[in-house]
């Protein structure tokens, strides 16, 4: 089957134009972890949205998740929980290092998703 023209996934029936996205995204939820991505792309172009998607797919396979954003408290996540950090352009000089320590360690799970600059 071609999981690009012939899907049952209803968020793909509702976007279809996103299906070849929607495609990569659920190529990396099935890696072994930690999953290590990003996600890049201009204002409104639907990163706060692919990260909504992989939650909810890794959510549905068990696999915890914390999300971060500019907006909210940036506490510390164990390395078996995947980070998913929304608009990381916008975040302060500490949150970026922990961020930064957290991408050093291999096994810490970590998909960030940031604007292009300038966007």
């Amino acid at each position: 089957m071609n999981r690009l023209t012939e899907t049952t996934d209803p968020t793909v029936e509702m976007l279809p134009r996103a299906a070849h996205a929607l495609g990569a995204l659920d190529d990396l939820v099935t890696r072994r972890p930690p999953l290590r991505a990003a996600i890049v792309g201009g204002a409104g172009s639907g990163k706060t949205d692919a990260l909504a998607y992989l939650r909810g797919r890794l959510d549905r396979d068990g696999r915890p998740t914390h999300l971060w954003s500019a907006r909210d408290s940036t506490d510390p996540v164990d390395d078996d929980v995947t980070l998913l950090v929304d608009d990381a352009q916008e975040l302060d000089e500490k949150a970026l290092g922990t961020l930064l320590e957290r991408a050093h360690r291999p096994d810490a799970g970590l998909v960030i998703a940031y604007r292009t600059w300038p966007a």
